[in-house]
C-alpha cells in the first residue's frame, strides 16, 4: 500500500516516505508510527493503541511518545504549533487529520498476506501438535441485530488462526458454544478451547476472551477488548487476538514437552524442546538440541520436518562462526533427506536455501520461494531471502523481505527458534546500504533480546567502525571472542559468499579498526 498526500507518498512495502519524488530519511519507529497514525486516520487512536502497534504492547513514557510524534511530524513539514495533518486531542490520543489517497501496489509476494492458509501445515505432517476449537462468539448485548456482525468477527478469528501453520483449527458449532463441558468433549486432549462473548459497556461494546485446556480444564488466558465496533470487521483484534492465542498455546505446549517422559515425546515435543534450545545460541544448547533430535530420529525416522530442523542446526553453526563452511554438504545432505521423506515440507526447502546462503547465495532464492508456495506464512524464508539479497549486493530487497519476516514472525513456528532475525538481516543490510547509524540501532535491538548473538554482533562492530564509532566496535569486538573464537577462520571464508569485493573489504577494514580499538 501506498499513502499520498500533499507532496508526500508513504510506500508501506519499502518502508519509505518520500517528498516531491524524493526519499527523506525516517527512522523505522518513527515510520512506523506514521504508517499506524495514517491506516487508522479515521479515528482518534490513544497512547495504548500505539504502544501495542509501534512498541509491541511495550508502555513507555510520554517523553519518548511526544519526541517520536514531533520526529513524524518534521518528517512531513508539520509542527506541534501548528498541527496540520498530525493533531493532538489532549487525555484522548492523535488523529492523523491530512486527506489521504491509498494506491495499493501489486508484488510478487502478495500472497504471504491473503487470507488462505497454508497449502501445507505442519499441523498435518507432525504428530503431536496442537488443535484449538473455535466457539462461535456470544451475544450477550441482547440486540440481535449485531449477530451477523458478530459471527463476521468469529469467522475472522478463525481465518487468522488457520494462518499459523503448526496448529489445526476446529469450528464449534453453536450449540455447544455456550456448553463447556459438551465442548471439551468434543476436542482432542491434546486441545484448547477458545471462547468469548461480546457485552454491552457504559462505554460502548465489550469482547471477553477466554482460553483453556481441555486436557487439565485450567484457563491459561483471558482478554478483554474494549470500545468493538462490529459495524466493520474487525482485523485487527482478529490478527492480535491470533497471535496472541499462538504464543499462549507455543508456551503451555512448551511446559508440557518439558514435563514429559523421554520415550513418550511425540515429534512435535521434540520440534519444540529443540526450537527452545536453539533460541538461546548458547553453544551448549544447540549441542543438546541436535542430539534431542537425534534421539527423535530414532524413534521417528520418517519426520521429515525433524530432518529440516537438524539441517538448520547444522547451518547455524556455521552461521554462528562456529563451524567452517566445509560443514556444509551435512546440512545439504540433512535437508535432502528431508525433501525424500516429504516432497511438500516446507522446512525442508528452508533448510536447503539456509545451507545454500552460506555457500552459493545466488542459488539459495529459488528452494526458498519453494517454500513459500507451500507456506505463505513462513518467516524464516523471507529472512533467508533478505540475507541472501545482502549477500549478492541488494538491499532493497532485502529490507523487504525483512518486513515480510516481520509480519509473519507471530505465525511461523521456525521463527520462535530465531529471535529477532529480521532486524539481524537489516543490521546486516544495512552495511552496504551504507546506513550505518540504523544498522547500529538494529544490532543493538538484536543484542538487547538474544546476547549471544553473534550476526548481530558482527553487524555491530562493521556499523560501528564505519560510522567511526571505534570504541563500540572495539567492545563488541572483545564481546564476539568470547563467543566465536574462531572469528578469524570464519571471516577469511566468508570472501567466497559476497558477491561484491568492495563490501567483503568493508568488513576486513571494520575488523581491523575493531581489532586496534
Amino acid at each position: 500500500m501506498k499513502y499520498k498526500f500533499e507532496s508526500y507518498t508513504l510506500d508501506v512495502e519499502r518502508r519509505e516516505l518520500h517528498c516531491d519524488e524524493i526519499i527523506r530519511p525516517v527512522e523505522p519507529q518513527v515510520f512506523d508510527l506514521l504508517h499506524f497514525l495514517i491506516k487508522h486516520r479515521d479515528r482518534v487512536v490513544s497512547r495504548e493503541s500505539i504502544f501495542e502497534a509501534v512498541w509491541r504492547g511495550r508502555k513507555v513514557s510520554d517523553a519518548v511518545l511526544g519526541t517520536r510524534i514531533n520526529a513524524a511530524r518534521q518528517a512531513i513539514g508539520d509542527s506541534g504549533d501548528e498541527q496540520r495533518l498530525i493533531r493532538t486531542l489532549p487525555t484522548k490520543g492523535f488523529r492523523f487529520i491530512g486527506a489521504v489517497r491509498e494506491e495499493e501496489v501489486q508484488n510478487l509476494n502478495a500472497s504471504a498476506f491473503d487470507n488462505t492458509a497454508p497449502k501445507h501445515k505442519l499441523a498435518w505432517s507432525v504428530n503431536g501438535t496442537p488443535i484449538v476449537a473455535v466457539g462461535p462468539l456470544l451475544n450477550m448485548t441482547g440486540n440481535v441485530s449485531r449477530q451477523h456482525r458478530i459471527d463476521g468477527l468469529t469467522e475472522e478469528i478463525i481465518i487468522e488462526l488457520a494462518k499459523i501453520g503448526w496448529l489445526s483449527v476446529k469450528i464449534l458449532p453453536a450449540p455447544f458454544a455456550d456448553r463447556p463441558i459438551a465442548a471439551k468433549q468434543l476436542v482432542s486432549k491434546s486441545g484448547y478451547l477458545l471462547q468469548g462473548t461480546l457485552r454491552e459497556t457504559s462505554n460502548g461494546l465489550r469482547l471477553n476472551v477466554l482460553l483453556g485446556e481441555t486436557f487439565t480444564g485450567y484457563q491459561i488466558w483471558a482478554q478483554h477488548y474494549e470500545d468493538i465496533d462490529v459495524s466493520i470487521v474487525q482485523n485487527d483484534i482478529a490478527r492480535r487476538l491470533a497471535s496472541t492465542v499462538a504464543n499462549q498455546v507455543y508456551g503451555a505446549e512448551c511446559g508440557r514437552a518439558g514435563l514429559a517422559s523421554p520415550r513418550s515425546l511425540t515429534p512435535w515435543q521434540y520440534i519444540i524442546r529443540a526450537l527452545r534450545l536453539i533460541s538461546t545460541r548458547k553453544r551448549a544448547d544447540i549441542d543438546a538440541a541436535e542430539k534431542l533430535l537425534g534421539q527423535a530420529i530414532s524413534a521417528h525416522p520418517r519426520s521429515a520436518a525433524v530432518y529440516s530442523l537438524l539441517s538448520f542446526i547444522s547451518t547455524l553453526r556455521v552461521h554462528l562462526g562456529w563451524h567452517s563452511r566445509t560443514k556444509m554438504l551435512v546440512a545439504l545432505r540433512t535437508a535432502e533427506k528431508a525433501l525424500a521423506l516429504n516432497p511438500d515440507e516446507p522446512w525442508g526447502y528452508v533448510a536447503i536455501g539456509y545451507a545454500l546462503t552460506h555457500t552459493r547465495p545466488d542459488e539459495a532464492i529459488e528452494p526458498l520461494e519453494e517454500g513459500l508456495k507451500l507456506d505463505p506464512n513462513l518467516a524464516m524464508a523471507h529472512y533467508l531471502i533478505a540475507l541472501a539479497s545482502v549477500f549478492t549486493g541488494n538491499s532493497e530487497i532485502a529490507f523487504r523481505h525483512a518486513d515480510m519476516a516481520e509480519c509473519l514472525s507471530a505465525r511461523s513456528l521456525l521463527a520462535r527458534g530465531n529471535i529477532a532475525a529480521h532486524d539481524n538481516v537489516r543490521a546486516t543490510a544495512c552495511i552496504i546500504a551504507e546506513r550505518y547509524p540504523e544498522g547500529i540501532e538494529f544490532s543493538r535491538k538484536v543484542i538487547a533480546q538474544s546476547p549471544r548473538q553473534t550476526p548481530a554482533l558482527r553487524s555491530l562492530i562493521v556499523n560501528a567502525a564505519c560510522a567511526g564509532e571505534r570504541e563500540e566496535a572495539r567492545l563488541a569486538f572483545k564481546t564476539l571472542q568470547q563467543f566465536a573464537p574462531t572469528t578469524q577462520e570464519w571471516l577469511d571464508e566468508c570472501s567466497m559468499v559476497w558477491r561484491r569485493c568492495e563490501h567483503y573489504q568493508k568488513y576486513l577494514e571494520a575488523f581491523r579498526i575493531a581489532r586496534l580499538g
